[in-house]
């Protein structure tokens, strides 16, 4: 089962979000939305991302291993899921960034960029036992 046909589950499951919903939180076109439903068409990366937020669920549920496009740039199929990867690692730490303030989040990129630096081995303290 595809991202959208996964969606089309949850939209009746779920009683109160519907296609319209959807399209209102995520910017993309209702039409746009039932095609992609009716076809079960491929979803662009920030697209899956909104998506999932609607219904409040992890990106990955409605994915269950799928590849999907990334409209960013070309990039391959395993570089997509690194990236999906990636966030579904760090999504607190992004969640929380989203509600930083822009001083705050410029503080924070600062100091994990500098953290980065100026020990390269500084994240293996985590996985040497120290």
């Amino acid at each position: 089962m595809g991202f959208w046909k996964k969606v089309d589950e949850e939209i009746k499951f779920s009683g109160t979000i519907t296609r319209k919903t959807i399209a209102a939180e995520t910017g993309i076109n209702i039409q746009t939305i039932n095609r992609a439903i009716e076809r079960d068409s491929k979803i662009y990366v920030e697209e899956a991302f909104k998506v999932a937020k609607v219904f409040g669920k992890p990106v990955e549920y409605f994915l269950e291993g799928q590849f999907i496009e990334n409209s960013l740039c070309d990039k391959t199929k395993d570089e997509t899921n690194s990236q999906l990867y990636l966030y579904s690692k760090h999504q607190k730490l992004i969640s929380n960034c989203e509600s930083l303030s822009e001083n705050d989040y410029r503080a924070v990129t600062l100091l994990a960029s500098t953290l980065a630096q100026k020990s390269p081995s500084y994240g293996n303290i985590y996985s040497t036992g120290r």
